[in-house]
C-alpha cells in the first residue's frame, strides 16, 4: 500500500508543478513539467493513466512535430510493456504520419 500511496503523492506534486508552470512560467517549462509527469505515469502508474498522461503532453500547444514524435516514441514503450499491439501499432502510425508530413498530421491516442 505504501508504493500506491507514494505514487499517488508523487503524481500529485507534478500536478502541482504543472499548474504552477501553466500560471507563471512560459510554454517550454509547461512543456517539461508535463512531460515529466507523462515519464512518472509510464513508470509508476497504470496503462490507462499513462496514456492520459503523453494524451496531455500531445494536446500542449505550441509543441513541436519533433517534440511530439518524440513522446509518442515514448507511449510507445508503454503499450509494448503492457502487451497491447493495436495501440501500438496505432501510436506508432500517428508517428510515423507526423515524420511523413512535417508536422501537418495529428498525433496520439486519445
Amino acid at each position: 500500500m505504501q508504493g500506491r500511496d507514494s505514487a499517488g503523492a508523487k503524481k500529485k506534486k507534478l500536478e502541482e508543478v504543472i499548474a504552477e508552470a501553466k500560471e507563471s512560467a512560459g510554454h517550454m517549462e509547461v512543456l517539461e513539467a508535463t512531460s515529466a509527469a507523462a515519464r512518472f505515469a509510464a513508470k509508476s502508474l497504470p496503462k490507462t493513466e499513462a496514456q492520459k498522461a503523453f494524451a496531455a503532453v500531445l494536446a500542449l500547444p505550441k509543441i513541436s512535430s519533433v517534440r511530439k514524435i518524440d513522446k509518442l516514441v515514448e507511449e510507445t514503450k508503454v503499450c509494448a510493456f503492457h502487451g497491447d499491439g493495436p495501440t501500438n501499432a496505432e501510436v506508432v502510425g500517428a508517428a510515423a504520419l507526423l515524420a511523413e508530413d512535417g508536422g501537418a498530421g495529428t498525433g496520439g491516442t486519445g
